[in-house]
């Protein structure tokens, strides 16, 4: 190898002329270069000198060394055309070339520095020397160092500025994503709303039902009064269960309360009415059993004592029968039971006057 010594240290002062020479007199077996592709000096030991290209397939694992090694490819034909040299494409190694600055310079300098070169490319290439035309193809492939480029080199802030300048914003870069976002977003919103408003609506669906049963015992002569207490208690109990179990809403549940307080004491009410009326009757049936024994009175004091005596008997077990019955009142019985011995003693005095 060219420009080693026998221990493998370099030597002072050799350089690429040295090596050529050495290459062409047969006193060095190889020659390893780190040159743009299609270099003249490589081109000439190649085609002149019997030169050889070597492939280099082991970039991947010199890279493990190296990080800043890059796998690349010498293209078919790049130093011959016809017949093609090499005659098809070859693997070997690469490094990529680094413009490289002091930290402490401006970042406004260093942002307008890339900005000329990205932005006068045709004229850089235009003033390389014609010995140096292998160069002028890379000035196409000039690009921001890679992240993954092994060199731990931090990108300066006025390089950063200028390859950032058209970078889109966060929103921008993302613009699909978040419009797609914001648009489940206010379905689910309104999904979210409208089951709201459905159990609301539920809610109130069933609270109503409440209220109307509620409402509908107040009527009297549709169920008897008992009944009518029973149902509406029914009803109390079941609302308050779907309260306890969230069905019906705190407010939906005060508004029912308010119609069985009403329905309640329209039922109250009609018992008293029913009531009176039942005690009006009770008293009228025991005026009318009283009244009979008082003409029972005046007819056994000028008639048959015996007869009468049956016919007060008589009077006696329809009172008894009307008193199980409810149809008199215990005390409407009482009364009637002072008329009724009254009668029988004055049938029995005038039985004993008799005899």
């Amino acid at each position: 190898m060219t420009g080693l010594d026998s221990n493998g240290k370099p030597i002072p002062g050799y350089n690429d002329r040295f090596a050529d020479k050495d290459f062409r007199e047969n006193k060095a077996d190889a020659v390893f270069r780190v040159r743009a592709i299609g270099n003249k000096s490589i081109a000439n030991l190649v085609n002149n000198h019997q030169g050889k290209l070597i492939s280099i397939p082991q970039a991947e694992a010199m890279k493990i060394k190296q990080p800043a090694f890059e796998s690349a490819i010498i293209p078919q034909g790049a130093y011959r055309g016809n017949y093609p040299v090499p005659n098809t494409n070859l693997s070997t190694v690469a490094i990529s070339r680094l413009l490289l600055t002091n930290d402490q310079v401006d970042a406004n300098i260093i942002r307008k520095l890339i900005q000329t070169i990205y932005e006068n490319r045709q004229e850089i290439a235009n003033e390389i020397p014609l010995d140096n035309a292998e160069v002028k193809p890379l000035i196409s492939s000039i690009s921001p160092p890679k992240e993954n480029s092994g060199v731990d080199i931090f990108l300066h802030p006025g390089a950063a500025a200028f390859y950032d300048k058209d970078k889109p914003s966060f929103i921008q870069e993302y613009a699909d994503y978040i419009g797609l976002l914001l648009t489940i977003f206010l379905l689910a919103f309104q999904w979210i709303r409208q089951l709201k408003l459905w159990i609301e609506k539920s809610k109130k669906d069933e609270a109503d039902e409440y209220i109307k049963s509620a409402i509908s015992l107040m009527k009297a002569g549709q169920y008897q009064i008992g009944d009518r207490q029973r149902k509406l208690d029914k009803t109390f109990d079941e609302a308050a269960k779907s309260l306890i179990d969230e069905r019906i809403s705190q407010e939906s549940f005060r508004t029912f309360n308010e119609a069985y307080k009403n329905t309640k004491e329209a039922i109250e009410r009609d018992k008293q009415i029913a009531q009176q009326a039942i005690e009006k009757i009770q008293r009228e049936n025991a005026a009318k059993y009283i009244k009979i024994v008082v003409k029972l009175l005046r007819y056994g004091q000028q008639n048959q004592s015996t007869i009468v005596q049956q016919k007060l008997d008589t009077i006696l077990e329809q009172v008894v029968s009307d008193l199980v019955l409810e149809n008199i009142s215990q005390e409407s019985f009482r009364t009637f039971i002072e008329a009724y011995k009254a009668t029988r003693d004055s049938i029995e005095s005038k039985n004993q006057s008799l005899n």
